[in-house]
């Protein structure tokens, strides 16, 4: 039985198919995957907060330039092991440890910040040429921050492991960005 609508020639059985069948690709397959979201979010919180620690070293590191400078005294000087990994494919990098005391205005600070930024890439040989540099007992040059003494550093200046903090932080958040994108784009499309 057909009726006369607005020029149409419209079935009943017809539009109770066609609604039925409306209904069933609404929550059907076409369900909208969560994954790339979350990847996408904790790759621009990792690349948000990356970029905002190499941002700080580098603001630091340049800082560090004019800061006055004060003579201390290295206490202790040693290589030290870290173990990063799992149980059959631990990886053992080296970095130096440093420990030094110095005095301004007549006040005793102690502190182990060698430079803003890493001091080593985990190689052994690179550790111990920076802790052969600065040996238990030697007298050395200290900068310090002039309004807060106990902050400061043996090397003034920045490291380039500064910047590639921020190059490789904005890197995680664009990947992030674009994978956002196209799972925005997909989920639009259905």
């Amino acid at each position: 039985m057909a009726d006369r609508k607005n020029g149409l020639v419209l079935d009943k059985n017809q539009q109770s198919i066609d609604s039925s069948s409306a209904e069933k690709k609404s929550s059907g397959p076409h369900k909208v995957q969560k994954g790339p979201l979350v990847i996408a979010a904790i790759m621009i919180v990792i690349g948000s907060v990356t970029t905002v620690w190499g941002t700080y070293d580098y603001i630091k590191s340049v800082e560090s330039l004019r800061w006055p400078k004060t003579t201390g005294t290295v206490l202790r000087s040693s290589v030290v092991q870290h173990h990063f990994g799992r149980e059959n494919k631990t990886e053992v990098r080296y970095f130096p440890k440093i420990a030094y005391q110095y005095v301004v205005f007549g006040e005793r600070y102690q502190a182990d910040r060698i430079v803003f930024g890493a001091v080593s890439s985990g190689r052994l040989q690179n550790a111990q040429a920076v802790v052969d540099r600065f040996p238990a007992g030697s007298t050395i040059s200290v900068y310090y921050h002039p309004n807060t003494p106990s902050t400061s550093v043996l090397r003034a200046g920045y490291q380039n492991n500064a910047l590639a903090k921020i190059v490789a932080g904005l890197l995680f958040c664009l990947m992030g960005a674009f994978i956002y994108r196209s799972w925005r784009r997909k989920k639009v499309a259905l």
